[in-house]
Order: C-alpha cells, then sequence, then structure tokens
C-alpha cells in the first residue's frame, strides 16, 4: 500500500499543490515554515480523517489564498494503490453559514467517518508524541484509539457508539439531578456503556501486548543482548471478540 498521489487545495500554507509518488521511501526536504509538516498532517487527515493538530476544521482553510466571491473551503485527496487496485479518497470542508461541513467521499461515494479510516494505513511520529511517556493517560489512549480505528473496524464502531452513550447517559443525569427525568432509564444505559467499555479495554489490552512483544524483539537486535525490560502483565482481559494481530 502506498499514496501514489496527493492533491491539496486551499490547505495549510498551501493554495495548490499536487504531488506525484512513487512506491518505496520519500525523503521530504525544505526550509523552516515551508510546510512539510502539514504535508504530512495532510496524509494523516486522509487516513484517519482528523488532523492532529487542529482543534477545529477551520483551521485546516488557507484563508489567505481565497478570494471575497469564493466559500471559504479546503479540499484533500489521496490515490491510494492498494491490493492491486487505486483508491480514491476525498475530504472537502466548506463554510455554511455559521458552521463548517466535512464530506467524506471514497471513490466518489459519500461516506461515514469511520467507513474510510483504515483504507489508508499511517504512522506518524512528531516530537510532541514524547507525551506518551510523560503526559496523562488520556494522551496513550487517544493514540490507541488513532491506531486500532485503521485496523479493526469493530473497534472504531464501539468507540463512536462508546462517545455517543456517555453523551446521552450524561444529559440524563443532569435531568435527573434537575428532578425532571427518574433514573429508570440508568440501567440501560449503564449496560450499554459497560458492554462497549469491555470491548474497547480488552483491545486496548491486546493491543499493548502485541506492541511490547515487537518492542522487546526490537531492543534484542539493537543491543544485542536480552532484553531489560521487566515482562509485561499477562493477565486476561475481559472477554471479547477476537481483533487482528499486528503484522
Amino acid at each position: 500500500m502506498y499514496v501514489s498521489q496527493l492533491s491539496l487545495t486551499n490547505y495549510r500554507n498551501y493554495s495548490r499543490m499536487q504531488l506525484d509518488f512513487a512506491s518505496g521511501p520519500v525523503l521530504l526536504q525544505g526550509r523552516n515554515a515551508q510546510g512539510k509538516t502539514n504535508l504530512l498532517e495532510a496524509l494523516y487527515a486522509l487516513s484517519t480523517t482528523t488532523s492532529p493538530h487542529a482543534r477545529a476544521d477551520r483551521q485546516l482553510i488557507n484563508w489567505l489564498s481565497l478570494s471575497n466571491d469564493v466559500l471559504p473551503f479546503t479540499r484533500l485527496e489521496g490515490w491510494i494503490k492498494r491490493n492491486g487496485g487505486t483508491l480514491h479518497i476525498a475530504i472537502t470542508i466548506v463554510k455554511e453559514g455559521e458552521r463548517f461541513k466535512k464530506d467524506i467521499r471514497l471513490n466518489g461515494v459519500k461516506k461515514r467517518a469511520m467507513d474510510v479510516i483504515g483504507k489508508l494505513n499511517t504512522v506518524m511520529f512528531l516530537p510532541e508524541n514524547i507525551a506518551l511517556i510523560t503526559g496523562s493517560p488520556s494522551i496513550r489512549r487517544r493514540y490507541l484509539d488513532s491506531m486500532l480505528c485503521q485496523i479493526d473496524p469493530e473497534y472504531c464502531r464501539a468507540l463512536s457508539q462508546y462517545n455517543k452513550i456517555i453523551t446521552q447517559r450524561n444529559a440524563l443525569l443532569k435531568e435527573i439531578a434537575e428532578r425532571r427525568r427518574t433514573s429508570d432509564q440508568l440501567d440501560y444505559w449503564d449496560e450499554q456503556l459497560t458492554q462497549r467499555g469491555a470491548l474497547l479495554v480488552t483491545r486496548r489490552h491486546n493491543a499493548i501486548l502485541d506492541l511490547d512483544a515487537i518492542a522487546r524483539q526490537r531492543h534484542r537486535k539493537l543491543s544485542n543482548g536480552p532484553c531489560m525490560v521487566p515482562e509485561g502483565s499477562n493477565a486476561p482481559p475481559p472477554s471479547a471478540p477476537n481483533w487482528p494481530k499486528f503484522r
């Protein structure tokens, strides 16, 4: 799998850019503040449908390149060579009134984000990723979520459902506190939350065990000796369906 072509329109500091790539390693070279990181960010956005840097979609738009008679928008397109065929992923963000609408298409057909995630697998490592070690647990969970959603569609669906259930359950708790609702429905939402949460915890656990095995193998090659890192926990996780192993 590799990206054979990338097209950016009104994206970050690019007003218009199109690149063709061959298979194999690609080296980006240039001065500071010329858009190297923005290009990598665009590839990651095509893979996950979100930016690792922007807090809001509007931040991805190159506002300086827009004329007054054009609606603010940005468009990312990627052509991916995979399994002998070509996939086309396009993401368009356009301002409609006071809001920004995101349109995601796979081979010209409109799709949900979860239907596109995993079509282009990426790993992006940035200097700030050191926070995976020094930062809060939420940073590590977010990294695992991004990784697992690319290789496990069931995990991605469960994560989306989990977040929606959290929102609905919190709204119910607020109404109960304000005495506008009773707690009759709370058991239902607790059960739904527990089911999705168990699947998420299980597959995160399995992913960490797989990564631990890979890290030990790489450490032995680098150090030319036994791995001195203590063995991780081999306790079985909660029961849940099997999931794809790392390759």
